[in-house]
């Protein structure tokens, strides 16, 4: 079976109680905010960890910081697709590179990531809960 790869970034700041969303500026979920991910930097690098350090490089113009494969998550609807999100810090304060996927950034408490309109909530929420209850104590 051929899968779909979707790398996404858990990029993470002050003790891992906040993170970076990204309000889309394409479909699916124009409009809509989500973890940062893409498919573009498999293209150019076959190596996932390496891979996801240029997707974040080339979204926000700031490289993370020995990135770490938090969970797979497979979906079968439109398509069989494995999302891999890895987890890390920013060297420096992101900034948009290209407005074309991109129209917004912001930081928000992972406590409050729940109420936020998500374009992937089916997919990411249970993701995101998971690495709330994995480093809360931290």
């Amino acid at each position: 079976m051929q899968y779909k790869l979707i790398l996404v970034s858990i990029i993470h700041r002050n003790n891992k109680s906040e993170l970076l969303l990204v309000r889309r500026n394409r479909e699916p979920g124009y409009g809509q905010w989500s973890l940062p991910g893409g498919t573009g930097a498999l293209e150019r690098e076959p190596d996932p960890e390496l891979a996801i350090s240029a997707e974040v490089f080339g979204d926000f113009e700031t490289n993370i910081l020995s990135p770490k494969l938090f969970r797979l998550k497979y979906t079968a609807d439109p398509e069989p697709t494995l999302h891999l999100y890895f987890h890390g810090k920013l060297e420096g304060e992101p900034k948009i590179k290209s407005v074309k996927t991109i129209k917004e950034i912001k930081w928000i408490a992972i406590e409050n990531i729940a109420q936020i309109d998500l374009a992937f909530k089916n997919v990411d929420l249970e993701i995101i809960e998971k690495f709330k209850a994995k480093f809360k104590s931290h």
